[in-house]
């Protein structure tokens, strides 16, 4: 459904999994599946795969069918069960409730050792949703019904670009979070991270969190057997690590901080006086130190309240590629999202010595990784010339072919939080024709206090009037 964002090697991460919420699956809300064509771009290939779907019409009284896209995770049972705002919407307007997984994502996988990922592309999945929209119509009697998509992050992409490439089959979109351009040395992002961190936190919690995070990488490189001292680690990571193992580690270190803003849930989000989940960690944090307390005691605090390393597993880059090489069931849709950053998309967030998170995440980094899990069998490519070449060659193609901020749309309510660091390639509120973007008969807005993918999530009380002007305006488009 949503857009995982490939934080680093380490930060994979789905913002419909982080949902604390439990609910159960309602009406007639269960797994089925519809035969998928494997490549919609070959017409001698004629296999199909099953791509699963979910169907909910508790509340349908000749709506508009409305589709929940999911992105790189697996189908939840829930999803049409009240946690989003797809519900919201179809409440009011009686609408037939859909969510489609992705291919090669939960069980809708075509190769079940996914060993093969050349049919693993935005490009299939928005064919798979044309495919799939005549056949939900036929299935359940909508011939003539409006269709509406929803999406966020990766997905609030597909859902618009669904829109505009198939404005014969689909009459409006709902796009959240979605970073509507590629690019492959993302450094925006983790600078984002940053402003967003030192504006919503006290200046003694960022001044510690960049004391801890500049003497742990520092310790890191110099004094490895002292780190996993420090950190008391039980999992393997090596007396002597490499490069490439140091930056696996160092990305590990601000897992926590970086996920808490991106996922940032703000003061008063629920309408119940919730303290703020940034707030919650920094007095965590800063509840044993004082102003005089040492580097060492600041760094004891941030390892216990923090980030803690022994969660992560094997702290090695080979234990990550060979992850990304030979995935088990935990792995297979990190596989299948880092195969698209490879392939279509980059993403890379890199960061440099001006930055609390240190400069171990760079480019070449990220270059490497996608060359080590996807390609070495393929090519030797000692100084990654040709893997550089070839992903910011994907990644130009993708802008071309999408038109990134600057496609003719119609139809599609945007909304971006201004706390979520991938409102950077998002199309936004506020950019124009000169700043290269277009809107066309759209609605662009950004929401203040907002992180990713907020005004999906039913229990962010405060985005009920977002939610009601997306309504407002999914009424008048479908007139």
């Amino acid at each position: 459904m949503l857009f995982a964002v490939s934080l680093n090697f380490a930060q994979i991460q789905k913002w419909f999994e982080r949902d604390p919420s439990p609910l159960q699956s309602v009406g007639d809300d269960f797994y089925k599946t519809f035969d998928q064509l494997v490549d919609h771009f070959d017409n001698t290939n004629t296999k199909t795969f099953k791509q699963r779907f979910l169907v909910n019409s508790s509340v349908y009284k000749n709506g508009p069918l409305i589709i929940m896209l999911n992105g790189e995770g697996t189908l939840g049972a829930a999803t049409l069960a009240g946690k989003y705002s797809i519900n919201y919407f179809a409440e009011e307007m009686n609408g037939f409730m859909v969510a489609l997984e992705h291919r090669y994502y939960g069980e809708s996988k075509i190769d079940p050792e996914m060993k093969d990922m050349q049919y693993l592309s935005s490009k299939q999945e928005i064919a798979d949703i044309s495919k799939f929209i005549p056949y939900i119509k036929e299935q359940y009697k909508l011939k003539d019904n409006k269709v509406i998509v929803i999406g966020g992050s990766y997905t609030g992409n597909i859902a618009a670009w669904a829109r505009i490439q198939l404005p014969f089959a689909i009459d409006a979109a709902i796009a959240t979070s979605g970073p509507a351009m590629g690019i492959l040395d993302f450094d925006r992002y983790m600078k984002h991270a940053q402003e967003q961190f030192v504006k919503i936190t006290s200046t003694q919690c960022y001044h510690n969190t960049t004391v801890a995070l500049t003497a742990l990488n520092k310790l890191l490189v110099e004094d490895p057997k002292q780190f996993k001292t420090l950190f008391g680690l039980t999992t393997e990571m090596p007396d002597e690590p490499t490069a490439e193992d140091i930056q696996v580690i160092s990305s590990y270190l601000s897992t926590e901080i970086i996920g808490s803003i991106q996922y940032y849930d703000a003061p008063n989000y629920d309408n119940n006086g919730y303290e703020g989940t940034l707030q919650i960690m920094c007095n965590k944090f800063l509840a044993p130190l004082t102003r005089k307390s040492t580097e060492a005691e600041i760094i004891s605090s941030y390892i216990a309240n923090v980030q803690p390393l022994n969660i992560y597993g094997e702290l090695t880059y080979k234990a990550f590629i060979d992850q990304l090489k030979n995935p088990t069931a935990d792995s297979f849709n990190t596989r299948a999202w880092l195969w698209q950053t490879c392939t279509e998309f980059g993403y890379y967030q890199t960061t440099d010595s001006k930055q609390m998170w240190g400069d171990k995440q760079t480019i070449e980094s990220n270059i490497k990784m996608c060359y080590d899990a996807f390609f070495a069998e393929q090519y030797q490519d000692p100084d990654l010339a040709l893997t550089t070449a070839y992903l910011n060659d994907m990644i130009d193609f993708t802008n071309a072919w999408y038109g990134a901020r600057n496609a003719p749309r119609t139809h599609i309510y945007y909304t971006n939080g201004r706390v979520d660091p991938w409102s950077e390639l998002a199309v936004v509120q506020g950019l124009k024709w000169t700043d290269g973007q277009y809107v066309g008969d759209c609605v662009t807005e950004w929401i203040d206090n907002g992180s990713h993918c907020t005004d999906m999530y039913l229990r962010w009380k405060i985005n009920d009037p977002v939610r009601e002007r997306q309504l407002n305006k999914l009424k008048e488009w479908l007139m």
